[in-house]
């Protein structure tokens, strides 16, 4: 039967070319991959996902999306940095990579004292009150010499440890996790700390819980702002506390 042959001919043929196109499509979906990692965005590894739902990198490729979302979460937290953007997300992540550091902002932020707390300007005296306060007094006798004035006293500098200034680097529910970060916090943060930092924990209440607050002193209120502002350049939350 000569069409025997032939049908098996076209048979190994169809083999051949099933194979072939296997072997393409796993080439494409590698490179496409390969794509989608070197952009390591959301939309590169969705559409990788779109192209290939029962890829064997499916799962991976999940993996990195929430990841990502997450990043994007926690970059839209500390640009608002406000204590509600920290606690909205800590609700979608409790368990995240960036757990922890939102917990430690959000006590700070339930520690810090309330903005715009200044005192108000006391009212200005009546005219007839200010006249009297401003009347010169009489001239002394001639035959009397004024009295001589007498030098103002030179203020004292105000040592570190007293000046009432500092940063708050973290509100902790224990003396040892304060200690522990305080190891951590000094080696990582050695040029803006210095070599020996001298720093304080100072129990306290939160929400009727004790918590030990991590302080660094400083000499004066300035230099306590610019710390905390080189610190948060390195990417570690403070605030300045004040006498």
């Amino acid at each position: 039967m000569p069409h025997i042959p032939r049908v098996h001919r076209l048979l190994t043929c169809a083999a051949v070319l099933s194979l072939l196109v296997g072997v393409a499509g796993c080439s494409r979906e590698n490179e496409d991959w390969r794509s989608a990692q070197a952009a390591d965005t959301s939309a590169a590894y969705e559409r990788f996902l779109h192209q290939y739902p029962r890829s064997p990198r499916v799962k991976e490729a999940n993996l990195r999306l929430a990841q990502l979302a997450e990043d994007e979460a926690w970059h839209g937290a500390t640009t608002l940095d406000t204590q509600l953007a920290y606690q909205q997300f800590l609700a979608r992540y409790p368990d995240g990579r960036w757990a922890a550091e939102a917990r430690v902002r959000v006590e700070n932020f339930s520690l810090a004292p309330p903005s715009g707390g200044r005192a108000a300007a006391p009212a200005s005296p009546a005219p007839a009150a200010a006249a009297r306060e401003e009347a010169v007094p009489p001239p002394p006798p001639a035959e009397e010499p004024a009295p001589k004035p007498q030098p103002k006293p030179r203020p004292r500098a105000v040592p570190a440890a007293v000046s009432g200034f500092g940063v708050q680097l973290g509100a902790f529910t224990s003396r040892a996790k304060a200690d522990a970060a305080w190891e951590r916090l000094a080696e990582r943060y050695t040029d803006q700390l210095g070599r020996r930092p001298a720093h304080q924990l100072v129990p306290g209440d939160a929400g009727g819980a004790t918590v030990y607050r991590l302080r660094v002193p400083q000499a004066s209120e300035s230099a306590a702002r610019d710390l905390c502002r080189r610190l948060k350049a390195r990417g570690q939350d403070c605030l300045v506390y004040k006498p």
